[in-house]
């Protein structure tokens, strides 16, 4: 409701907040929760896969499918491409692990 006065122009009604009273019996009584409200604000709080079976918007569609495609197969050579220590790896480790320690000898 909006009041009008005279002398100005169109005002929001005037509120006065009160608060509560810590120590009054009757505010800090326990109320029992109720278990729609609660089961609601549990379901906002989930991530959207576990909402929603299919993703709401096109950003939701990438990484919407989260689960890999094909097992893993740590013994398949052609997709894991493991680090190999050769000759010339070690060569070059111990080279720069001398370099490293002159320049912070200095």
């Amino acid at each position: 409701m909006w009041c009008h006065h005279p002398d100005s122009s169109l005002s929001p009604p005037l509120v006065h907040a009160v608060t509560g009273k810590p120590m009054a019996w009757h505010e800090n009584q326990a109320e029992s929760a109720d278990e729609n409200f609660l089961t609601i604000i549990h379901h906002t709080a989930l991530e959207p896969t576990k909402k929603y079976t299919e993703p709401q918007t096109t950003s939701q569609e990438i990484g919407w499918m989260t689960q890999p495609l094909i097992s893993v197969d740590r013994t398949d050579r052609r997709l894991n491409h493991h680090r190999h220590k050769t000759e010339i790896t070690t060569y070059m480790e111990a080279a720069w692990r001398m370099k490293e320690q002159s320049v912070n000898l200095q």
